[in-house]
């Protein structure tokens, strides 16, 4: 793309207008986190009027591919989850970042997010994703726990076993969850 080359050719001509201008231009037909990082860069120390305005065209687009990646780049948690509560579909990757950033300030958002995960996989009696199931389960203990919610994670977790008792290959793996 012409604009990326202009953001990256424009420095070593001591234009640095003209490579902000150009990293802007990238940013905004891409919505990449790599275009968003190379704007910060453009923009020294007006960085943070630019930000504010980068976030804003961010937040107005119909789709950006690196939306959560962005917000997740600057801290910005809050708009990461509602990125996510708004989207019918988040991939496991980017919702597991959602996730570790939001564990102990969101919990229960944390909570739902993980059991959703671990009940449908569970629930299927998909054997052979048990361990995605474990891993969301272990991150949801860590959000209950975190929030000083001890009881409730094992009575949950009771719950769980007891539902899936006959999956030999899933209990004991639930089991485990009481030991740590």
């Amino acid at each position: 793309m012409l604009a990326r080359w202009l953001r990256d050719f424009a420095p070593q001509g001591q234009q640095p207008e003209t490579a902000l201008k150009a990293a802007k231009v990238a940013f905004l037909q891409s919505f990449r986190l790599e275009d968003y990082i190379a704007v910060e860069a453009a923009a020294g120390t007006n960085w943070p009027l630019v930000k504010a305005e980068m976030l804003n065209r961010l937040a107005a687009a119909p789709s950006a591919c690196d939306v959560i990646a962005i917000y997740l780049h600057e801290g910005l948690t809050d708009q990461a989850i509602e990125t996510v509560d708004k989207r019918p579909y988040v991939g496991y990757s980017e919702l597991e970042r959602v996730v570790d950033s939001a564990l102990f300030s969101h919990p229960d958002w944390v909570i739902r997010q993980c059991r959703r995960q671990a009940e449908e996989i569970m629930d299927a009696g998909r054997s052979s994703a048990y361990h995605h199931a474990i891993r969301w389960l272990e991150k949801a203990r860590q959000a209950f726990l975190g929030a000083n919610r001890a009881a409730e994670w094992q009575s949950y977790l009771d719950s769980q076993i007891s539902k899936h008792t006959r999956k030999y290959s899933l209990r004991p793996q639930l089991e485990k969850l009481r030991k740590v």
